[in-house]
């Protein structure tokens, strides 16, 4: 894997989450202020907490994710009563995604 591999997959993986996470972090602050409550909840995959060969960065990236929500929920724990990271797997896909979005995205993995 080069620099340039892990560098892509950890920039849409984990520093997306992070900047999104920086933008929507005042507007939470706000609602909890609000409304009492404001939550969190962030997708990752359950490859944060298992691998397979020529995973490595997305694994990593992934596992990345969760600490990164587990920091926050600390940081955030007296304004936001929820943070948490939703571990998703293709075979809980269907819950979320429609059978034909499900199967391209299958079908994108390497």
């Amino acid at each position: 894997m080069t620099d340039e591999q892990w560098d892509r997959v950890n920039a849409v993986n984990l520093r997306g989450v992070f900047r999104m996470f920086r933008e929507a972090v005042p507007a939470l602050k706000a609602r909890a202020r609000e409304k009492g409550r404001a939550r969190i909840v962030n997708t990752a995959s359950v490859m944060a907490f298992d691998t397979d060969y020529g995973l490595a960065a997305y694994c990593a990236s992934k596992a990345g994710v969760g600490g990164l929500t587990r920091t926050l929920a600390l940081e955030l724990g007296k304004l936001i009563d929820r943070v948490r990271t939703e571990r998703l797997s293709f075979d809980r896909l269907s819950e979320i995604v429609p059978e034909e979005h499900a199967e391209r995205l299958e079908n994108m993995l390497p």
